[in-house]
């Protein structure tokens, strides 16, 4: 019975190995050939990742080809002293409810564009109102039920995700905003006539409102918009 157990914690030590020596082998033929790098503990194991970034501490070299990074917060600190946020072209970062929800300063005023995606938080960092060059923000699935005056100030934000949270009347704020093109609502939002008589809305290409499968309805606007089968306005 021992050498038996002995032989499966060996098969599982090895199995770790091969994994750790798998996720280094494809994740540096990901940023010779693609310029990514990405990790999820949706794909990959946990364990793998530490080992990983330990790799990129001895390979300077392959700094210089990442230009798009694809990341869960909690993995974040394992970047310090290894990424510069400044050369990069493009953050994309994951957050979880559970997580505190702190972003260094040096990756708020970084010039890379970034896409935060923050499902389930209950409540929206202060800091993302702050953030510089923030092309993408996901806020599905989250209690949010209002959205703060200056967040609408955003001047890069180009895709907004709103489906699935607690809004109940369209933000007015949202017309402020000079760079959207793509906006998902809840359904059953009040406030439709907002969206009809806002040019700067029905510019965007893209505006999903509500469940329903999407269809063509202003072409003039070259856009799609979703409607659920009642508007409250």
């Amino acid at each position: 019975m021992e050498n038996f157990d002995e032989k499966t914690e060996k098969s599982a030590e090895q199995e770790r190995d091969e994994n750790i020596t798998r996720t280094i082998q494809e994740k540096e033929d990901e940023i010779k050939n693609h310029g990514r790098l990405s990790f999820s503990t949706y794909i990959d194991p946990e364990y793998t990742i530490e080992p990983f970034f330990s790799f990129l501490r001895e390979r300077p070299d392959l700094f210089s080809c990442i230009k798009r990074l694809t990341l869960e917060y909690k993995f974040l600190k394992l970047t310090e002293g290894l990424i510069d946020y400044d050369f990069l072209e493009e953050l994309c970062l994951f957050f979880d409810w559970s997580e505190s929800t702190e972003l260094p300063e040096y990756i708020i005023n970084s010039s890379c564009k970034k896409e935060i995606y923050m499902h389930k938080i209950k409540i929206l960092p202060a800091w993302v109102v702050n953030v510089k060059n923030l092309r993408s923000l996901n806020l599905s699935n989250t209690p949010l039920s209002s959205l703060p005056e200056e967040f609408f100030n955003l001047p890069s934000l180009e895709t907004l995700d709103l489906s699935h949270t607690r809004l109940k009347e369209f933000p007015a704020g949202l017309t402020k905003m000079k760079s959207l093109k793509k906006l998902y609502c809840p359904a059953g939002l009040r406030g439709a006539y907002t969206v009809l008589n806002c040019p700067r809305i029905l510019n965007c290409h893209y505006l999903y409102w509500g469940i329903l499968p999407s269809f063509p309805i202003i072409r003039r606007f070259s856009m799609r918009i979703t409607f659920p089968l009642i508007i409250k306005s």
